[in-house]
């Protein structure tokens, strides 16, 4: 599992984590599901914005609100180009927080 990332902002402390339902299972096998979560916990009431990426590739944007401190990528029916590295990039209007996380994928 990757590190957390902290750091003091003038809107409060805020991290950026990716978690597995699974267990944090970094090994799948090929055929089955992927869900990861990124979650931010924060101090301050700025909106954060979402970036997916894998081996430095973005795969996925989203935009949530004050509420939303969360993001979640999934995939299914996993092949071998499935295995790399994913990050989450957690940002607001002061700065971008990540966390990455290394999945590979075997026969079943």
């Amino acid at each position: 599992m990757g590190t957390n990332c902290c750091a003091g902002t003038a809107d409060g402390l805020f991290m950026a984590k990716i978690t597995s339902p699974e267990k944090n299972e970094t090994t799948k096998n090929i055929g089955t599901q992927l869900i990861l979560n990124c979650s931010v916990v924060s101090g301050g009431s700025l909106k954060f914005f979402f970036l997916w990426k894998k081996d430095g590739k973005v795969i996925k944007r989203s935009n949530h609100g004050d509420e939303q401190l969360w993001s979640v990528y999934s995939k299914s029916n996993l092949n071998w180009n499935d295995a790399g590295v994913y990050e989450c990039l957690a940002g607001n209007r002061i700065e971008n927080k990540s966390d990455t996380l290394t999945i590979q994928v075997n026969r079943k």
